[in-house]
C-alpha cells in the first residue's frame, strides 16, 4: 500500500502539483480517493474533496474561492464543465476494490503542521465557505475520538457517508491510528443494501440513516454485532436512540463540526441510553463553554486554521481564542452537552423565541415519522409563524390534527406549527436538510 501512495505521489509531481497546491477531487466515496488523499499529503497538497452534489456553476465558484486550478475527478465527472484543469482519478491510482487498509501514520513521514484540506461548509447562509484543516488538526481529532471509540487494526468501517463532508472524510485519519480497513459501498448502494451486504465493526450514521436501518430485522442482526454506531448530523431523535438501545444496539451519540475537524462531544459507551437528549463529553483535545447567552463556544487543537479566500485563512476567533459555533446549549453537573438548536435558526413570533430543532425531534419522537423540518413564514400578525415538513414512514400517512394535539403534549401551544406539509421531492436523497430550498417552498404554498 505505501509503495502505491508513492508511485501515485511521484505522478502528481510529475504533473505539477507542489507543496502547499490546492487539489480538488470529485468524485464518489472510493478507496481509490483515499490512495490519493495520502498520496496529495505525501507531497505536501491540500485537497479539496468537491461535493458531487453541486451544480457546475457552484463547482466553479467553489473553486475559485480557494484558487484551486487543478481537479482530479472519477469517470462519471470526467465531462465536468468547470474553469480549472482537470485529470481522471485513475490516471494516477492504481487500485482496484472496495476496502482499504492504510499504513499507520508514522510510516508516512508526515508534516503534523502541514495544511491538509479545504472542506467546504455551507453554515447558515447556504454559501459554499472554504474550511483549512493542517494535519495536526485532523491527527488530534482522531486521536481524541479514538480514546472514546477505538478503531483499531483488524477493525472494519462501513463508509456510509460522503468524504466531501467532514464527518466521511475524518474516517481517514481514524484509519491511519491503527491501521483499520475502510469499507466502500457501491455508489449506487442504498444504507440498508450496504449493511446487507458487508461484514463491518463500526458505522456513521445520520438519524434517518439509523431509521430505515431499524425497519429491516438482517440489518438489526448486523448492527447488534458491531463495536460502535456514531450517530450524528442533526437533532437526533429521542425516540430513535431509545428504540436503537432497546434493540441492543451500541450506539453513541455525538456533536461536532467542520471547523473542529469532526467531532467535539460524544457519549461513551452506554451513556446514549443513561442521558436521554445529550451529545456527550467533551472528547480530549478539544475546549468547550458555553456562553451567558447560550451559545456553544470552542477552541483546542481540533480549531480548524481558517475559512479560505483567495490565498489567505482568516480564522474568526475572540479575545480568550473561543470559535463562537452559532449552536445553543447547555452543559449538565456531570459535563453532558445538550445541543438546543441554532442561534441564527431561531424564529421570533410574535416576540417569542422558537428553535425549529426542538419543534423537530418532537415531531421525530412521534410514531410514524422519519424526519421533520420546520421553517419560518411571513405572518401579518406575528411577524414569522412556523410551518413543518414531515417525513413519514411508507405504511403511514401524515394526521395533521393528531400531531398537533400529540405536539400540545410537549411543547407550548406557541411553538406548534400551524401547518404541515408532506416531505417535498425537493429533500430527497439529501442527508442534510437544504433550509433555504424549504423555505422558499413553504413561502410558495403560503401565498
Amino acid at each position: 500500500m505505501l509503495d502505491n501512495i508513492n508511485t501515485t505521489a511521484e505522478k502528481l509531481l510529475e504533473s505539477g502539483i507542489v507543496a502547499g497546491a490546492p487539489v480538488a477531487v470529485l468524485s464518489e466515496n472510493t478507496a481509490e480517493v483515499v490512495v490519493f488523499v495520502l498520496a496529495c499529503w505525501r507531497i505536501g497538497a491540500v485537497v479539496v474533496p468537491l461535493s458531487s452534489r453541486y451544480p457546475a456553476e457552484k463547482l466553479r465558484c467553489a473553486l475559485e474561492a480557494v484558487n484551486c486550478q487543478r481537479v482530479f475527478v472519477s469517470s462519471k465527472f470526467s465531462s465536468v464543465d468547470i474553469n480549472a484543469k482537470v485529470d481522471r482519478i485513475d490516471d494516477f491510482v492504481d487500485f482496484e476494490g472496495n476496502e482499504i487498509t492504510p499504513p499507520e501514520f508514522d510510516s508516512l513521514n508526515l508534516n503534523l503542521e502541514a495544511d491538509a484540506s479545504i472542506i467546504f461548509t455551507s453554515g447558515s447562509s447556504g454559501s459554499p465557505r472554504g474550511v483549512l484543516h493542517t494535519l495536526s488538526n485532523h491527527y488530534f481529532s482522531a486521536a481524541g475520538a479514538d480514546r472514546n471509540m477505538p478503531f483499531e487494526k483488524n477493525d472494519r468501517w462501513l463508509m456510509t457517508l460522503p468524504m466531501y463532508h467532514i464527518s466521511g472524510f475524518s474516517l481517514l485519519m481514524r484509519s491511519l491510528l491503527h491501521g483499520g480497513t475502510i469499507v466502500f459501498p457501491r455508489p449506487d448502494e442504498s444504507v440498508v443494501e450496504a449493511v446487507e451486504e458487508f461484514n463491518f465493526t463500526h458505522i456513521s450514521l445520520v438519524p434517518v440513516q439509523l431509521s430505515q436501518l431499524l425497519g429491516n430485522e438482517k440489518c438489526i442482526d448486523k448492527l447488534q454485532n458491531a463495536k460502535g454506531i456514531l450517530v450524528g448530523g442533526s437533532s437526533v431523535p429521542a425516540g430513535l436512540i431509545k428504540e436503537s438501545i432497546s434493540r441492543g444496539l451500541p450506539v453513541y451519540t455525538t456533536y461536532g463540526s467542520t471547523e473542529m475537524a469532526s467531532q467535539i462531544t460524544t457519549t461513551g459507551y452506554g451513556d446514549a441510553g443513561k442521558f436521554k437528549g445529550t451529545s456527550g463529553r467533551l472528547l480530549k483535545y478539544r475546549e468547550l463553554k458555553v456562553s451567558a447567552c447560550g451559545e456553544i463556544l470552542v477552541k483546542g487543537k481540533t480549531l480548524f486554521k481558517g475559512y479560505v479566500s483567495g490565498g489567505s485563512a482568516d480564522l474568526p476567533v475572540d479575545a480568550q481564542g473561543y470559535f463562537h459555533t452559532g449552536d445553543m446549549g447547555r452543559m449538565d453537573d456531570d459535563g453532558n452537552l445538550y445541543v438546543t438548536g441554532r442561534k441564527d435558526l431561531m424564529i421570533v413570533s410574535g416576540g417569542e423565541n422558537i428553535f425549529p430543532e426542538e419543534i423537530e425531534r418532537a415531531i421525530a419522537n412521534m410514531s410514524g415519522a422519519l424526519q421533520a423540518v420546520v421553517v419560518p413564514v411571513a405572518d401579518t400578525t406575528y411577524g414569522y409563524r412556523s410551518v413543518a415538513f414531515v417525513k413519514m414512514r411508507a405504511d403511514q400517512t401524515l394526521d395533521e390534527k393528531g400531531m398537533r394535539n400529540e405536539l400540545g403534549r410537549h411543547i407550548e401551544k406557541f411553538k406548534i406549527p400551524v401547518a404541515f406539509y408532506a416531505w417535498p421531492d425537493i429533500a430527497e436523497n439529501s442527508l442534510k436538510p437544504d433550509r433555504e430550498a424549504f423555505a422558499r417552498y413553504a413561502a410558495e404554498l403560503n401565498k
